[in-house]
Parts: structure tokens; C-alpha cells; sequence
């Protein structure tokens, strides 16, 4: 994956044609409301265009909470706690939904009862920045891998010395992790559940540092990842039968 922007675009995405063209086909939307494209990228030069088509523009997640939805209505959210930080993307309104506020891809209105707003967005392909915390959008890769075996987490890369703080965390087998090399960098407590190898997700283009524990993890493969500062695989009898491919490994 390459280097992305520091608004954390996945390179997964597919490009948007230019906003100036049809509607529907920018939007991507079926007749029901559904995400008919996986996009979600749209330039920040092109927020005017997208309001000269019809499209409603959100600035931020907050926003989007208290908005009085309309019926069938499909709008642009800016950025989650402001515009371009990463949170942006393609969100319709779904009149009927009760399904559980997950802070990312699933919003409820501020105003309590049925409907939802919806992202459209690839299951396969999770931002962290869609989410309040980076735990937030591994929670929801952990659901989504229970029915997919190509669930992504990606990590944007940041600006030098900042760092995702994933807590204490548990991360299925088949969920893989990536992000835009040395400047997606990772602390915490990892957890990789172990399984058969060929139901592991691998694990690429990050950099793990700051006293990173990495427990359990089996039948894994690491590509391209930097092993910093006092990055911690215990006892061999927990972790086993991984495979590390172009990783560098300095001061732990």
C-alpha cells in the first residue's frame, strides 16, 4: 500500500469521477438507499461542486447527529471532529433502522427513535478515522470478520511522533491490519486470536512501538513492519509459526 495522505484516504478505494458529473452516479446509491459503490473519496475542492449537484454537505459527525434527516437523503460528512481529518465520507439516511450505534458506520440521530444514518463504505475495508477511537473500528472489524474473511483495518498514516493508541485489544483471525508504513504507528496491547494460517489475515505496513505486547499471535504474516522501542512477543509457547517478511527490528 502506499504512502497516503495525512487525511487517511485508503488507497483500497477506487477514484470518484470528477463531481461535475451525474449525480446518481457520483453518489452511487441504488434505488433503496444501498451503497452501490464502496467509495468514500471525494476532494476537498470538490465539497462546492458536490452542493451544486444537490448533495447536502455535513462538516462533522456531530453535525450529522443533530441533523433532521430527510427521507431517502444521502449526504457528504466533511470529517468527524472536523473537516478532512480522515472521518469523511458518503452517509444515507435509512428510516427504518434500529440497528445499534456503532460511532462509525452505523450513527443514530440525536433525537431518539427509529432510523439511522448509514456509511457507504466496503465491508471489507475498515479507516480508523471513521471511528471515535482506534478500539472503536477494531470492535467493528472483529464483527465484520465473523462473516468476512478480507476484513482490513487500516491505520492512515500521521504526522512524526504522534501514534494510535489501540489500548488493550483482541483482534480476530480474520482480521488483518495495514496502514501507510513507518508513519502508522501503533501502542498498546495486542491480542491475535490463532488459528489455521490460511484463515489468518496478515499484518502490513504498520509500525509497532512503545512497549507493544503482541500476545498469542499464530500463523501470522508481518510484511513490511517495524518492530520499535520494546515491541514484546511472549513466551514462544504463546506465539508460534508466524512468518516476517521485510521487517526491521531496532531497540527491542
Amino acid at each position: 500500500m502506499q504512502e497516503g495522505p495525512v487525511s487517511g484516504h485508503t488507497t483500497a478505494s477506487e477514484e470518484l469521477p470528477h463531481a461535475m458529473e451525474r449525480r446518481d452516479f457520483l453518489l452511487g446509491f441504488s434505488a433503496t438507499g444501498a451503497g452501490a459503490v464502496t467509495t468514500t473519496q471525494v476532494a476537498a475542492a470538490d465539497a462546492d461542486a458536490l452542493v451544486s449537484q444537490g448533495v447536502k454537505v455535513v462538516p462533522t459527525m456531530a453535525d450529522l447527529r443533530a441533523r433532521k434527516p430527510k427521507t431517502d437523503e444521502v449526504v457528504w460528512l466533511r470529517g468527524y471532529q472536523h473537516p478532512i481529518d480522515g472521518g469523511e465520507g458518503f452517509f444515507h439516511w435509512d428510516a427504518e433502522s434500529k440497528d445499534a450505534d456503532n460511532g462509525g458506520t452505523v450513527v443514530a440521530p440525536v433525537a431518539k427513535g427509529r432510523g439511522r444514518w448509514k456509511r457507504a463504505h466496503a465491508n471489507s475495508v475498515i479507516n480508523v478515522r471513521w471511528f471515535p477511537t482506534p478500539a472503536d473500528a477494531i470492535a467493528y472489524g472483529n464483527a465484520r470478520g465473523k462473516v468476512s474473511e478480507n476484513t482490513i483495518v487500516y491505520f492512515p498514516s500521521l504526522p512524526y511522533a504522534e501514534h494510535y493508541d489501540v489500548g488493550k485489544v483482541t483482534i480476530d483471525t480474520r482480521v488483518g491490519l495495514c496502514g501507510d508504513g513507518e508513519r502508522s504507528r501503533i501502542t498498546g496491547n495486542i491480542t491475535f486470536v490463532g488459528g489455521a494460517r490460511n484463515l489468518s489475515s496478515p499484518i502490513r505496513d504498520l509500525r509497532f512501538e512503545n512497549t507493544v505486547t503482541i500476545q498469542e499471535c499464530r500463523h501470522r504474516l508481518f510484511e513490511n513492519i517495524q518492530f520499535m522501542d520494546t515491541t514484546i512477543f511472549p513466551d514462544k509457547g504463546q506465539s508460534y509459526y508466524n512468518t516476517f517478511l521485510h521487517c526491521q527490528w531496532m531497540l527491542v
